[in-house]
């Protein structure tokens, strides 16, 4: 379903291409969440271009058929790293 979502950006370059991730999904009873990381990649000049993404998914249940009701994606400024993390977190 997520993979179908993202084919009807028609609009894109052939060369663009889209990465499920790691994911994890929540349901409760006709509403499902879907949570996860996604990485947006193109040729660009010659050069591969990769963007890493975070997203979710809301999905529901109509008539026995699982639909995107809402759906939201964030660039990932910086991977998560212990490099990028604070050595220490002061509590004051």
């Amino acid at each position: 379903m997520v993979c179908d979502y993202f084919n009807v950006l028609g609009t894109v370059p052939p060369s663009y291409k889209v990465v499920i991730g790691e994911q994890r999904i929540r349901v409760y009873s006709d509403i499902a969440i879907n949570t996860g990381t996604s990485t947006f990649s193109e040729i660009r000049d010659d050069k591969l271009i990769s963007r890493p993404a975070q997203f979710s998914f809301l999905y529901r249940n109509r008539d026995g058929r699982w639909v995107i009701v809402d759906h939201h994606s964030s660039a990932v400024l910086h991977p998560l790293s212990s490099s990028w993390l604070p050595s220490q977190i002061i509590l004051a």
